[in-house]
Parts: structure tokens; sequence; C-alpha cells
């Protein structure tokens, strides 16, 4: 039976006395739960809008939202219908895998990547829900991503042409028994994307079959894929085969297969154009406070729109519409210092103006006419709302709460922050504060860090990993969620950056200070700031971070000694072992190897593996990958008599995907910051063999210091 809810957050207006009545009556009746505490299981089911679309007539909203569901320890999509009139929100279908939500061209139905019995493939859904198989492709790969375990995959990807009769998809193929790998670039070889090649193909109208492309799943597939305006041809990013550049090729119908028609660097990353309301281009260019925001026009002259405080490109803002008569552009932006994502309208006329709502608007969509659009509402303490969106005027008005459960929870106190660190450069972020915070009060703080995705999105995986940003608040921990300087900020940072990518004159060192020492001075100047104002007690602050904040905890703790104890997420960059899988990004850092004499010394002056024996506190590692690089930090620090615990998360993905993994390790950090910052313990007796090991490993890192 489809499931129904009407639900808004902040209601909507209903004119009338005698529905006023009915109203407030009907809610005097209706029991209110009283608001709640953030529990470990709230952020493991954290609910994840993937899709979002609205009706060309403005009718209706069609989406897909995934959460963890700890009993059957997997994540469920759902696909939703919400009457926009009255906020009716029905499932359609509930699945392991639903993706790619896109609407036919030409056609009020829409598409989907589903899988509902037969691995994920193609389906059509017509105006009452109904799923029909446009393509099913029964040899199935296992493929699963940095945020997904494996998953049966007969198709992975698809393209409607502007036309609505031809597409593009991409088909999987499964691994012959036999197969082997000559000169892999990985050991273990590395198979989330799935192990055997993708088959590009396009089928046209006619039911003809063309096969353009054989792309290796391990070399990060293909990318960027357009039709021509007349559906004739196609263009697509793929890595070549040296896994050192990026091909831009294309097809069209007079190939059999699609033939290079450009090449660009490693690490190149293609964008599309956003239009502007004069015909044109628009980018922003500057850094930090002198962002400008540009329209250039075809004949190449440029309209500059004036300072701003946000900037385009970021791939987690919404798409970008301009109006039929091109009046008007509407375009998905990140702000800069306190970092959320919105909208911005740009007028013909000059008019740069924000659509202003609290947090941050996601996921838009609006339709061809740019009479209606849609977006979830979202901050980093509010769930995911829908809204109705009016592309011309601005405005958001409320539809329906997607996730009522984690509306109860009584909303935590934040602060967007701007640090400035003693080289004079800027990083932000966000402080968390504990329910019933007193100003008096010095608190314990952990300082949790990524990379720059510490913004106005709620309990977003992809920022806290599995740090329970919002159980240590309850907990009574100050919780620091902090960005890395802003690539963007300056025009040395971006060199860096860029040399770190491939190209660059700096000095080896000058790179190293400005990506990794750099930042760690930032994460030292929140905090100093913090504890000068009485907020924080500076002898109790711990940091942790993943992957891309893994790097800097590891760093952080070998050059600072701000921080007392760590945890440190399937991480591993910069140590010495993952040279030999990764040579080009540590020649860029390190100058070669770590058996190169005239590169050893940088790798002193960084790695934290070299550094080991001047760590400033005991050091968690929790990983999926096992990679030899955390091994050996675990090693060095353990022969430096560091207190160091690695545990290993078998079948897991990058961030993790099992519930019950998630919540065991958010428990585990739990416990370690407390045991270390605060001297607590569980009384749990299943925790008895845990506490001895760190008792243990506490007493000789006391005798020894």
């Amino acid at each position: 039976m489809n499931s129904q809810t009407r639900v808004s957050r902040r209601g909507r207006l209903i004119s009338g006395v005698a529905m006023m009545s009915i109203s407030i009556a009907a809610l005097a009746a209706t029991p209110v739960s009283p608001p709640r505490a953030w529990t470990l299981q709230d952020i493991a089911a954290a609910p994840e809008v993937v899709d979002l679309l609205i009706s060309e007539d403005g009718k209706q909203a069609t989406y897909i939202i995934r959460r963890g569901d700890l009993a059957t320890n997997a994540k469920l999509s759902s696909l939703r219908r919400v009457d926009l009139a009255t906020g009716v929100d029905r499932e359609l279908k509930s699945s392991s895998w639903l993706s790619e939500l896109r609407i036919i061209p030409g056609s009020t139905d829409l598409s989907v990547l589903a899988d509902i019995g037969e691995g994920v493939q193609l389906y059509r859904i017509d105006g009452t829900g109904r799923f029909e198989a446009v393509l099913v492709n029964r040899d199935l790969d296992q493929v699963g991503s940095a945020m997904e375990g494996l998953h049966p995959f007969g198709i992975s990807d698809y393209g409607w042409a502007p036309d609505g009769k031809s597409y593009w998809y991409a088909k999987r193929t499964s691994k012959a028994a036999d197969a082997r790998t000559v000169n892999p670039r990985f050991l273990p070889l590395f198979t989330a994307y799935g192990s055997s090649p993708i088959e590009l193909h396009i089928r046209g109208a006619d039911g003809r079959d063309v096969m353009l492309d054989r792309i290796d799943a391990t070399a990060a597939g293909f990318y960027a894929v357009e039709w021509g305006a007349d559906a004739s041809s196609l263009t697509y990013w793929a890595r070549a085969s040296d896994h050192e550049s990026f091909e831009h090729r294309r097809w069209s119908r007079k190939q059999s297969k699609a033939e290079v028609v450009g090449r660009e660097s490693d690490f190149y990353a293609p964008r599309h154009d956003i239009p502007g309301p004069r015909g044109g281009s628009l980018t922003t260019t500057g850094f930090g406070n002198d962002r400008k925001l540009i329209e250039t026009l075809r004949d190449g002259s440029v309209i500059e729109r004036g300072r701003v405080a946000f900037r385009l490109g970021d791939p987690r803002a919404s798409q970008n519409w301009r109006s039929p008569e091109g009046d008007v552009a509407l375009i998905g932006i990140r702000y800069y210092e306190n970092p959320r994502y919105g909208l911005v309208r740009v007028t013909r006329s000059g008019g740069v103006d924000e659509v202003r709502v609290e947090g941050s608007l996601t996921h838009c969509s609006v339709n061809r006419a740019f009479t209606a659009g849609v977006c979830i509402r979202e901050s980093m303490v509010s769930p995911p709302e829908l809204v109705r969106l009016n592309p011309r005027k601005g405005n958001v008005t409320s539809v329906v709460d997607l996730s009522p459960s984690h509306s109860a929870i009584a909303p935590l106190r934040i602060v967007p922050r701007m640090w400035t660190n003693r080289d004079g450069y800027k990083a932000s972020g966000y402080v968390v504060y504990p329910r019933n915070h007193e100003a008096t009060r010095k608190y314990p703080a952990i300082l949790v860090t990524h990379g720059g995705d510490a913004d106005q999105r709620f309990a977003s995986v992809e920022f806290q990993w599995d740090y329970p940003v919002q159980a240590w608040a309850e907990r009574g921990y100050i919780v620091i969620a902090m960005n890395e300087p802003a690539m963007s900020d300056s025009a040395e940072l971006t060199a860096a950056y860029a040399q770190w990518g491939g190209s660059g004159s700096l000095p080896l060192e000058r790179v190293q200070d400005l990506i990794w020492i750099n930042t760690v001075r930032s994460f030292e100047a929140a905090v100093e700031d913090l504890a000068a104002q009485g907020v924080v007690d500076a002898g109790r602050v711990g940091i942790a971070g993943y992957s891309a904040g893994s790097q800097m905890v590891n760093v952080a703790m070998t050059q600072s000694k701000m921080f007392r104890v760590a945890s440190s997420g399937d991480g591993g960059y910069l140590e010495p072992s993952g040279y030999f899988s990764n040579s080009s990004s540590y020649r860029a850092v390190y100058g070669g190897s770590p058996y190169d004499r005239a590169a050893v010394p940088r790798y002193e002056r960084l790695s934290p593996t070299f550094r080991a024996a001047r760590a400033a506190g005991p050091m968690l590692q929790q990983v999926a990958g096992g990679h030899s690089t955390q091994f050996e930090l675990n090693a060095a620090l353990r022969d430096a008599g560091v207190p160091t615990e690695l545990v290993y998360y078998p079948d897991e993905s990058h961030l993790f995907h099992q519930p019950r993994n998630r919540l065991t390790a958010m428990q585990e950090n739990i416990d370690w910051f407390d045991f270390w910052l605060l001297g607590k313990e569980d009384s749990d007796p299943a925790k008895a063999e845990q506490y001895g090991r760190w008792r243990a490993m506490r007493e000789k890192w006391s005798a020894g210091r």
C-alpha cells in the first residue's frame, strides 16, 4: 500500500474562519511530543535527498530520499511524489537502489535507475507511478562507490536526447573468470566502481544500438556527457589509456564509434557554461573579498556585476536556468564566509538578488516555462523540507517536511565563524554549542574537518562521516566544524593547489606550507580564539577527520601541540608507502620516493610517519580501505611509544554504508574522546577489554613523558 504524509514544519496559510476553527480544534486534540535530544540512531538514519524534479505544469514534485535502516543494516531508497497544492506526499516505490531520476523530453513521464528484482536497470514511470522497463541488461557487475557498497548493476548511467526518443546508456559487463590485469596501477586492484569494462552505447528511436566506447572502470569512467541540440551528436570526456590525461571524445550519427577531438592534462574537471541574462556565460573571478561576478558575452566583451560573497561551480550547488525570454538567470551558488548553498537571480538590467532563506537550498528544479520550481531547504539543525520556489520573484514557501522524526529533535545552537590564522589566511566553519550551554563555563572541544564541506546541510555524512557531531554536543562538547582555507582565497593558494594537481614552479616546501601547515595554523587559530573567549578549555581539545580530513588530522597531531587526542578516518595520504601507488601526486609534495635521498628531508618535514615521535597525543584510526599507509602510521606511532589504535571495518566503503557499522564507529569515537579528554569510561561489561587496552596505553604514555 502506498503511504501518504501531509506534514509541514512551518505550516501553510489556510483562509476562512471555518477552516481556521477546524485547524485549531485539530491541533488542540493532537498530542504534541516534547522536543528531544539527538541519538546516534538519529545520525545513522539521517535522510539524504538524492534527486528532485518538478513537473512541467508545476503541480507535482517527484523525489528520491535515502535513509540508513538499522533493522536491515542497509540504505533504503524511496521514490515519492508530492502534490504541491495540498502537500500530500505518497510513495511510488521503495527499493535498495533508486537514482538518476529524469524527465523524458516531450513527455510527462519520468525515468529512473532502479533495482526492483533484476539488478539496477532503466525504467519509465508514467503519471500513475507505474514502472515499465526501458532497458534491462542481465549481464550484471557488482558496482559500488566511495559512499556505497557493492550492488548488482546492469545499467549504471544514461541520458535522453533532446527529442526524447534516443538515449545514451552505460552498460555493465561481467568479468571473465580467467581475466587478468597486466601492470595494474593499484594492488589490491581497486574495484569499487566495477571490475569490468564499461560499454557506452546509444539506442536510437528505431531501436538501433551503437557501442561508442569500452572504458576501463578502474580508470574512473567518463564525464560530462552532452547531446548536441539536434540529437545528431554526443560528446563526453574519458580518461586516456595512459591514465595521465583526459580525452574529449565525439560521436555523430555518421560514425560507428566516437573519435578523440581534444585532450587535457590530468586533474582536468570539465565544467558546463552558466548562462547569463545577456546571452553570455557567468563566472566568478578574483580572490577572497574581491570576488566579482562577470558575464562574458559571445563577442568576448565582459559585463561586471560587482563584488559578491559567493562562488560558482561548486558541484554540490543547484543547477542553473535562464528564463525563455532570457531576461533572468537563476544560478546555484555556494556562499563563502557562511558556508551554505543557495540561489541568486541575475537580471538583464544588472540586478543580483539572493533568494533569501535560512540554511541552504539544494537539489532545486525549475520547469522550462520558468514559472515554478522546487528545492530542498535544510541546515545543520533543520532536516530536509520540500519548498516551492517562484523563479521570477525569488520567494520560497513550505510544502512538506521530509523527516518528521528528525524535526522532533530540539535544534542545537550553531554559529557561523571565520578565523584568520597567523599568516593572514582565512578559514570558515561553525561552532556547535552544547545543549543548555552556560556562558561562564569552559567546555572540552572537538574540531571536526574534512576539507571544504563544513556547511549548512543536515547531518551530512560527506562532512562528519562517523564523527557524531550532534551527539558530542549533547554530551557537553563544543564542536568546531571547520573548513581548510579556501583555495580561492588567494592567488598563491590557488597556485599551490594547481602545482599539487600537476603543474607549477613553487618550491615544494612552500606547497607543503600553504596546503597543510597553513591549515593546521587555521585550526590552532580557531581553538585559540574560543579559548580566549572563555568558551573552550584549551587543555581538553581533540581533533577528528576522515579522508582529506585525515591528512590534516595526522599532520596536526605531528606538527602542533594544540590537540590532546585524535581520530583519523580511512586516510593515509602523505605516508611514505603511498608513493608507490600515487607517485605523480607524491612527487608534487615531496619531489620523489621515500628512498630518494634528495626527497627524504621533505618527508621528514611533513610526513606523519616520519614525525611519529613528535605526536602530541593518542591517535585512533578507523579504516575501511586497509591501505599500507594506515598500517605504516600505526606501526610508527607504536614504535615511538604513542598510544595508537587501528580498527579495520571489512566490507565497507570509504564512507561507511552499513548503518550498524556507522553506529559502532560513532560509539567508538565517543568512548575514545571521553577516555582521553575526560577520563570517563562506559560501564558496559562488553567494553572491558577495550578499556583494559587503553588504560595500559595511558600508563605507558604517562610514564614515558
